[in-house]
């Protein structure tokens, strides 16, 4: 799945879609996953479970 821009398309999905940087993960006491923009530390997610990015492709 694509945008498309009058200039370029743009990748929707998959891990070459963004650059992910930004993004860091810390893995709780209990197992829970927290992962967080490091440069919006309002924008968060929190998981039971998670997988590695490697095992996306």
């Amino acid at each position: 799945m694509s945008v498309t821009d009058e200039a370029a398309e743009y990748q929707t999905v998959g891990t070459d879609s963004a650059e992910l940087q930004r993004y860091d993960d810390v893995t709780l006491e209990e197992g829970k996953v927290l992962i967080y923009d490091q440069e919006d530390e309002t924008a968060w997610i929190q998981s039971t479970s998670a997988i590695e990015l490697e095992f996306m492709t």
